[in-house]
């Protein structure tokens, strides 16, 4: 349930946050201010940024759940359960998607203000 919420926040806050964005550089138009510059510079920081925390999070968190379902099946005997795999990739998927969700949730607070 985290995660389909959490998704529909960074989906919701994305449409914003995209909408101002857009919206800015059609009026920044063939010569931005150096504010709009700015502005243009981050969206491209953001985004490599949170897709590099993004990746190693999932790193970790895939590593985390292999190394997990791995010791189960060694020391138990027995393979992951459907749901324990189940679970180990929603945790993976919230992993990835943190680092965005931070970002778009920043920026819609950040942008709101102007």
């Amino acid at each position: 349930m985290d995660l389909a919420l959490n998704s529909m926040e960074l989906m919701q806050g994305s449409a914003l946050v995209i909408g101002k964005r857009t919206a800015a550089m059609a009026v920044a138009g063939a010569d931005p201010s150096v504010a709009q510059k700015r502005e243009m510079r981050r969206m491209v920081d953001e985004k490599t940024s949170a897709s590099a925390e993004s990746l190693t999070r999932i790193a970790f968190a895939s590593a985390g759940a292999y190394q997990s379902m791995f010791m189960t099946a060694a020391l138990g005997g027995r393979l992951p359960s459907s749901s324990q795999v189940q679970r180990a990739t929603i945790k993976v998927l919230g992993a990835a998607a943190a680092p965005y969700r931070a970002k778009v949730r920043d920026n819609v607070k950040r942008l709101g203000r102007k």
